[in-house]
């Protein structure tokens, strides 16, 4: 990269749904990607760490500008708002079966 340049990486956020018990903590996946390839780290900083090996310049301060994406946000939200309703449902149904397999017969 040349001097006065900036490049800008698309990041990605997985975070992975468990949808058995015992889940598992939630932990999340960040992913840079560009033509020579990805980089994937748990935490901001190692990502910054190898931002900085991969793209070096020791003459210029590095940094990671933060912009939320609250379009994704707001997907996010719901899509977790309707995993939970059918966490819910599946909860009601399965009680509501166990209720008819137990319940004394007249």
């Amino acid at each position: 990269m040349r001097d006065n340049s900036v490049r800008s990486l698309p990041l990605k956020i997985f975070q992975p749904v468990a949808l058995r018990l015992p889940a598992e903590p939630a932990q999340q996946l960040l992913r840079v990607e560009d033509d020579s390839g990805s980089i994937e780290s748990r935490d901001i900083e190692s990502l910054s760490a190898q931002l900085r090996l991969r793209y070096p310049d020791g003459q210029f301060e590095r940094y990671l500008p933060a912009e939320r994406d609250e379009e994704s946000e707001r997907r996010y939200a719901e899509g977790m708002t309707a995993l939970a309703e059918i966490f819910a449902q599946a909860a009601v149904d399965e009680l509501l079966r166990e209720c008819a397999h137990t319940r004394p017969k007249s």
